[in-house]
């Protein structure tokens, strides 16, 4: 067994919040700092006043879950604190239009095409967590209610405006931001719904930040009386895959009030995960780190989670492979968490294994636990090494680590590494077995009340702002699923992303400040706006920039008819997406690609019947009742509801517009009434 770390112990923390805790208090952070967490209390009533007592700040609460920046002192003594539960520190994540508003169907819903009337996102409001935003960008002029950049380690809110930005060293955030809603009509690469409100929040994307960001968006949206859209394109491998996770029931909670969509994730080409049941013929599973930090090829830098599918218990053992003479130099003795203190964390450096300290510098830190939320075994791994010596004549690591994974009879184990590595390719000499991408979508994107977008490509070439074009055919190929976007059939049963959306060589919005802090990035522009040439177009490929489009469209959606709650959302894009051309068994797809047209006509008459008769009936207000003129209630039925989708008294109405909707056999035509 592998010697325990100058004891972090806490039986609040989760195993990650733990490895967390040992590190801040071997690092020695300063005070004033913060590191985020959700907290879960022991009741949705318990008191918060012992944590802002102590210093804790709170950026959000649902019940009896948290948003806390809390002092790094802390963490180790959080057990300490009176009405904690459960805590999880935050993860760090990734962030991970011509063509594509065509293919779905967005212009001709905007446009009013064999529809009753067009549709922009109007009356509805939009938003982001994100990094990398500019304000000043043009496609936001007008319809940007704020933009605020949260920091969890300072504990701070930040607004700014246009001429600044969160980030100068991202573009990210503004690229989606105008997917999702820009308004720029003077270029052709305007975004889903640009009519829609804006909301703009941003931060370093860890967990906290994250849903602290997601309140703000539905917050504008309640004080506006609006429906809420929320984009999130980002994501992590690491995590239960079951929805089960703080973070996702949190999300789950906020997504009982506004539309909440999540990138499926790029890894659905890499070797992220694995899945092995532990029998007696194969009672341990090898897997070798493949490290993809090539400014650091020497250094094997990430974590790795492992959960299993019940209580049984997991061990894990390191091996030092070297790569030049394909040979084990050493094994670690196998870490055992059970029979121990459960609360543990283990520690493998120079300090407590002196043999381990002659091929790696750095730390490896374990922590395990039986989760009381899923009853599953959960072991997580922090790999925070460095390579003693450099391969001959090479720039990478001598050696590469080896985990193996020991297992109960019959069980089995999920195992997954953050992107940061990747699991090698199977070695016979070694018995290393294959990683793969079955179960690479996103565990962010598993709540169940969340919706996840997959990746189709519509096109493979893009402009460029000489009047030339580039070519990515050889990267994807347009008409087909995009082959990087994650995927997986979760451990409850559910197959995963949702419905896809274009997202392969979008052409959207540049960061100015970005683009003024990385010159070099001015051969990328696919053009510039007409209307402000300071603005720029470029092109980008990812599930980051199908999803917001996704979420436009549900803004465009979401203005026709605002009584849609989230879930009726999500069966409508499933319903009527689009599945000519895509491959059946190819499970990166979901239910299909989502259709814009389709969508809307199915909200507005049963299975896309508008009631003709209907359609006629004439609606006034008269000393704030309700009249309609043309309405027969022997065969007609009349809703009405405010633009937040809230029901209201039709011989009450609230001032400002409202939503009627006169219900016939035949179908339903829906009006708003100013």
């Amino acid at each position: 067994m592998l010697a325990a770390a100058p004891a972090v112990q806490s039986a609040t923390g989760d195993p990650f919040t733990r490895i967390a805790a040992t590190e801040a208090t071997a690092q020695g952070r300063s005070e004033g700092r913060y590191s985020s967490l959700i907290l879960e209390l022991e009741s949705p009533d318990t008191d918060t006043k012992p944590l802002t007592e102590r210093g804790i700040v709170i950026w959000g609460r649902r019940g009896e879950l948290v948003l806390a920046c809390v002092p790094e002192n802390l963490l180790p003594v959080l057990d300490d604190i009176p009405g904690i539960d459960r805590a999880s520190v935050a993860r760090p994540v990734s962030a991970s239009m011509d063509v594509a508003r065509a293919f779905t169907g967005a212009d001709a819903v905007a446009a009013g095409t064999g529809l009753p009337a067009g549709y922009t996102g109007r009356g509805v409001t939009v938003g982001f967590s994100d990094s990398g935003f500019d304000p000043g960008h043009i496609a936001f002029a007008g319809r940007l209610r704020g933009a605020w950049h949260y920091c969890d380690s300072t504990a701070s809110i930040s607004p700014f405006a246009a001429g600044e930005t969160d980030n100068t060293s991202m573009t990210h955030a503004t690229h989606v931001a105008n997917i999702l809603a820009g308004g720029d009509m003077s270029a052709p690469y305007n975004g889903a719904a640009p009519g829609a409100s804006i909301v703009a929040t941003t931060s370093g994307l860890h967990d906290v930040e994250i849903l602290a960001g997601v309140e703000r968006v539905i917050a504008s949206a309640r004080e506006a009386g609006e429906p809420a859209v929320v984009n999130l394109s980002l994501g992590t491998v690491i995590g239960p895959h079951d929805g089960s996770d703080l973070f996702c029931r949190y999300l789950d909670r906020c997504a009982e009030e506004a539309a909440i969509l999540l990138s499926a994730g790029n890894d659905g080409m890499s070797p992220v995960s694995a899945t092995h049941t532990f029998t007696s013929a194969a009672p341990t599973v090898k897997l070798m780190y493949d490290p993809t930090d090539w400014d650091r090829p020497d250094h094997l830098i990430c974590s790795t989670d492992i959960w299993g599918d019940g209580p049984s218990p997991i061990d894990v053992r390191f091996i030092v492979w070297n790569i030049l003479d394909m040979a084990i130099e050493y094994i670690t003795p196998w870490v055992s968490f059970t029979g121990t203190d459960d609360n543990s964390i283990y520690e493998l450096s120079a300090d407590t294994d002196p043999e381990w300290g002659r091929y790696f510098s750095g730390k490896c830190l374990a922590a395990a636990e039986l989760n009381p939320t899923n009853n599953r075994y959960n072991v997580a791994i922090s790999h925070k090494l460095a390579n003693t010596e450099k391969y001959p004549d090479k720039t990478f690591g001598l050696r590469l680590v080896v985990i193996e994974i020991r297992g109960q009879d019959g069980s089995t184990a999920d195992i997954c590494v953050d992107g940061t590595a990747t699991f090698h390719k199977p070695v016979a000499a070694i018995d290393v077995a294959a990683g793969d991408a079955h179960l690479s979508i996103s565990s962010m994107a598993c709540g169940h009340n969340t919706m996840s977008v997959g990746m189709w490509t519509s096109r493979d070439v893009t402009p460029a702002a000489d009047g030339g074009s580039v070519d990515h055919s050889g990267f994807v190929q347009a008409g087909s699923m995009c082959p990087y976007s994650s995927w997986g059939t979760v451990r409850d049963g559910r197959s995963l992303p949702h419905f896809s959306a274009p997202g392969a060589m979008i052409v959207s919005a540049m960061s100015a400040p970005y683009l003024t802090a990385n010159p070099g990035r001015k051969a990328d522009i696919a053009a510039y706006s007409k209307a402000d040439p300071t603005c720029a177009y470029y092109a980008d490929c990812g599930t980051s920039m199908a999803a917001p489009l996704a979420a436009g469209i549900m803004a465009l959606w979401l203005e026709a008819d605002p009584t849609l709650t989230p879930a009726e959302l999500r069966d409508i894009a499933v319903s009527t997406a689009r599945t000519e051309g895509a491959d059946p068994l190819d499970p990166r797809t979901g239910a299909g690609i989502i259709d814009a047209v389709a969508g809307l006509r199915k909200i507005l008459g049963s299975e896309g019947r508008i009631d003709a008769v209907a359609e006629l009936v004439r609606l006034y207000r008269r000393d704030g009742r309700l009249e309609a003129e043309g309405f027969d209630p022997a065969t007609m039925r009349i809703e009405v509801y405010g633009m937040d989708g809230r029901p209201v008294r039709a011989d009450a109405l609230p001032a400002g517009p409202v939503v009627v909707k006169i219900i016939t056999e035949g179908g339903v035509s829906v009006k708003k009434l100013l």
